[in-house]
């Protein structure tokens, strides 16, 4: 599943079915593309909601390079 970062904070609406995010917060999508720029997504404490498309970046973990060993004979 795609990963998204939030560049901003959005408070989400009572009872909207709207999720608040922080900036920084890394979110899982479920569906993007909902109702002209709303996406569903997934916090890591397990909080399912909307938030605007608009407030995210795609985030990609950063992997550290490959460790190679040099072998004398």
């Amino acid at each position: 599943m795609a990963q998204v970062r939030a560049e901003y904070d959005f408070e989400a609406q009572p009872n909207s079915g709207e999720m608040t995010i922080s900036a920084g917060e890394i979110l899982t999508v479920i569906r993007d593309n909902i109702d002209g720029g709303w996406m569903e997504g997934r916090n890591v404490r397990g909080s399912v909601g909307l938030f605007p498309e608009s407030y995210v970046l795609p985030y990609m973990a950063s992997r550290a390079p490959p460790v190679s060993f040099l072998v004398k004979s």
